[in-house]
């Protein structure tokens, strides 16, 4: 997800807080550029900006989903905000299911990843 927006007063410390909810009103999940490495905490500059948040495929669950903008000054006080700034709908590729027929339960569907490993080839009964 990409933003462009303004600054236009000097020297502000701005950023911006996502938040994204499922059809029902559930929070899915906030973010914001903790960790940005180049803007973060400090002062912005009269100009135009671009923020990005990438989030994975397969993280959101099927359904419809908002976003939801905030842009916070001094990381505490609410300058500007928008609500259903974006509504967008995320549909399941076939492909995943791999013989699951039903619904996945909750607000995010994160595609993790597992390893397994064989720790011993004795049974419990040889032992």
């Amino acid at each position: 997800m990409e933003i462009e927006y303004w600054n236009l007063k000097p020297a502000a410390r701005i950023n911006l807080s996502l938040s994204i909810y499922t059809e029902d009103g559930v929070l899915a999940f906030a973010t914001g550029p903790i960790g940005e490495p180049v803007w973060n905490g400090k002062p912005f500059p009269v100009a135009l900006f671009r923020s990005a948040c990438h989030v994975p495929g397969d993280f959101l669950n099927d359904g419809v989903h908002r976003l939801s903008l905030l842009v916070v000054e001094d990381q505490g006080r609410i300058i500007y905000q928008h609500e259903d700034l974006l509504a967008f709908e995320v549909h399941e590729d076939a492909r995943t299911r791999e013989g699951w027929l039903g619904d996945w339960p909750g607000a995010t569907r994160p595609m993790l990843r597992w390893t397994t490993e064989m720790v011993s080839s004795v049974s419990a009964t040889e032992r």
